[in-house]
């Protein structure tokens, strides 16, 4: 074959290549923002929120680095449990951070109850109503958590300001939105201020500067919480198993009790 029978060769098959019908789906499903991020997406979704709170974007807020939210996000166990994942030493640590909040001990006493993590609780309240039990917001919701009338109604709360009954209301309220987000902490804190319907239609935290600023408060929080127990479990874990079991009950919340 000559050397221009080569090139007209090729052209041919170029110009079919080119020219060829390429299939076509007959269907092309929206997808559902339900499902569960895949692994590498998930990874992404991590790291760019990681990069978003490192930022800084508002002055008065101590933000959490990327490696502090690994530390949180990675560390956390999918469900609390008292009778899994936690070590003794790691609960008693726990059980001490908290009990040197306001409301500590209920809280702790809460969270174990409806298993869920207390230093997410904590840190949920903390950026809802900075410990106030008697807070109200212009929108009307009420109490430690911040709950909405009806939304304590769901769990048939009435007496938003009572502190052990609103901590019962939103701490169940938050256990359901772990649920419901895979244990994903920042789709809950993100679902428990602006709803979760909003965080299914932006597949992640909806970009609104209200709910991302309350999830950095709460996820900057956590992290420091976390630190603080792995901290103390050391500490309790070098103290032997007799301190850690007596622990829990050294620490002590004035508004607690």
């Amino acid at each position: 074959m000559t050397k221009i029978e080569r090139h007209a060769v090729a052209l041919a098959l170029f110009l079919l290549l080119v020219i060829s019908p390429q299939p076509v789906p007959s269907d092309i499903a929206e997808p559902d923002s339900r499902l569960p991020f895949p692994p590498a997406e998930e990874s992404l979704a991590r790291e760019d929120l990681a990069a978003w709170l490192a930022e800084g974007a508002t002055t008065d807020l101590r933000v959490v680095s990327p490696g502090d939210l690994s530390a949180a996000l990675g560390s956390t166990p999918r469900r609390f449990s008292l009778f899994a994942e936690p070590s003794p030493a790691s609960l008693a640590a726990q059980r001490d951070v908290l009990c040197k909040l306001p409301y500590g001990r209920m809280m702790a006493k809460t969270a174990e109850r409806n298993r869920v993590d207390g230093l997410l609780l904590a840190a949920v309240v903390e950026a809802e109503s900075g410990f106030i039990p008697n807070a109200v917001s212009p929108s009307g919701a009420e109490g430690l958590m911040q709950i909405l009338p009806s939304t304590g109604a769901d769990y048939g709360a009435s007496n938003l300001l009572d502190p052990s009954i609103n901590l019962d209301a939103g701490c169940r309220y938050l256990g359901g939105l772990l649920e419901r987000f895979g244990h994903r902490p920042e789709l809950a804190v993100a679902a428990y201020n602006a709803g979760p319907e909003v965080v299914l239609r932006f597949g992640g935290v909806p970009p609104y500067r209200e709910t991302r600023d309350f999830v950095k408060r709460v996820l900057t929080r956590y992290a420091e919480h976390k630190r603080k127990v792995a901290s103390r479990s050391l500490a309790l874990v070098a103290r032997g198993p007799a301190v850690q079991r007596g622990s829990a009950g050294e620490g002590r919340s004035e508004r607690g009790r």
